[in-house]
């Protein structure tokens, strides 16, 4: 079954004059089979969230999964709206004291409803890192992914998610170049969708540093 998908808040990312970092998270809701609340944004959003599930016509209580895509502060700040469902905040996957087996850790996905629906370890700007790939009726596969992508911008300048002080950034590229391999729209982190195109793909490419062997290893196998 496809999915439709909401915009709650298209959130924004940007340095002050001062060098302050400015910045409220992209919130989505996904109705269909399961409904499912993807970054519920920070304390201050409540407002936002309620109107928007008012607006949508979906009551918290028919919200089945809320995905948190990382531990930010800026991505659960309502988590408590919503008490009747599944958690998954990065890899922890949690209803109310009961903790679930986490797939993330072994590469695997959590299936909200099949392939239609599902949580995908995407580590990199965290190590606990997750994406939601949700199969849509009108965008195709749609990946919402948090800090992977902060927002559509950071595919031409890489300084924009460098600046997140990525935890393993050869890690976040490489799950990167797999979201822009497997989606025909990406939500990032704090920005608007946008659709994923050969023009993008050159982008991200343009972008990839130079492949420099790692001397230990190329001594190990007698290459000098």
């Amino acid at each position: 079954m496809s999915y439709k998908i909401y915009n709650i808040n298209g959130g924004y990312f940007f340095h002050s004059d001062e060098d302050i970092l400015q910045a409220k998270c992209t919130s989505t809701l996904i109705k269909g089979k399961k409904n499912v609340v993807v970054n519920t944004m920070a304390p201050w959003d409540d407002g936002r969230m309620i109107a928007s599930l008012v607006l949508h016509e979906v009551d918290p209580k028919q919200v089945a999964v809320v995905v948190s895509t990382n531990g930010s502060s800026s991505y659960i700040g309502n988590n408590h709206m919503f008490k009747d469902c599944i958690h998954i905040i990065g890899n922890c996957i949690q209803r109310r004291n009961v903790f679930l087996p986490d797939p993330f850790r072994e590469g695997k996905p959590y299936l909200i409803d099949e392939d239609d629906l599902k949580v995908i370890p995407t580590p990199g700007r965290t190590l606990d890192d997750v994406s939601v790939v949700v199969k849509t009726e009108d965008k195709g596969t749609v990946v919402i992914a948090g800090d992977l992508f902060i927002k559509e911008e950071d595919i031409e300048d890489e300084s924009i998610w460098l600046s997140t002080q990525s935890e393993c950034p050869n890690l976040q590229r490489s799950n990167r170049e797999m979201v822009l391999n497997m989606a025909n729209h990406i939500i990032p982190g704090y920005g608007l969708i946008f659709e994923v195109t050969a023009e993008k793909k050159k982008l991200f490419y343009a972008q990839r540093p130079p492949f420099r062997p790692d001397p230990e290893v190329m001594a190990m196998v007698g290459i000098k």
